[in-house]
């Protein structure tokens, strides 16, 4: 029965990660088409299995310079925090620089890329419609 319910669980999480893709591209089309939401929906999944090759190199480089902007961005900012924690407090008033240094480094890290991979995706959305021959709705820009 354990394994029912965890076969269950799977195609159950499956759906979901499907129709939360499936619900981010089509907003992405809503907003570029000005279409309502199913057209955009049925339009989005269309160009998405017509193009699938060139969604998944585009979201894997997309991802890896997501993961490179992280990393940069995280040693960055730990190197410029640690320098002035250091010009700061020279007499040892901290007990740990490393506390406050890991907090502030993932505040820092989740305000300046949490919203890059939206950006990439519509980026690439709107790449891979242009290249198809499709014309945006230039009425979608004047609002």
């Amino acid at each position: 029965m354990e394994i029912i319910i965890n076969c269950c669980s799977l195609c159950l999480w499956c759906f979901e990660k499907f129709i939360k893709f499936i619900n981010k591209n089509a907003y992405i089309q809503c907003a570029i088409t000005s279409h309502n939401f199913c057209v955009s929906a049925k339009d989005a999944f269309f160009l998405i299995t017509r193009n699938s090759f060139l969604f998944a190199i585009a979201g894997g480089i997309g991802a890896a310079f997501i993961l490179l902007g992280k990393l940069f961005i995280a040693v960055v900012t730990t190197i410029a925090m640690y320098y002035g924690m250091d010009y700061q407090f020279k007499n040892n008033e901290l007990q740990s620089k490393y506390g406050p240094l890991i907090v502030f480094t993932t505040l820092i890290n989740v305000y300046f890329v949490g919203n890059r991979d939206h950006f990439l995706d519509n980026r690439q959305y709107v790449h891979v419609r242009l290249g198809n021959g499709c014309r945006l709705n230039p009425s979608v820009f004047l609002h």
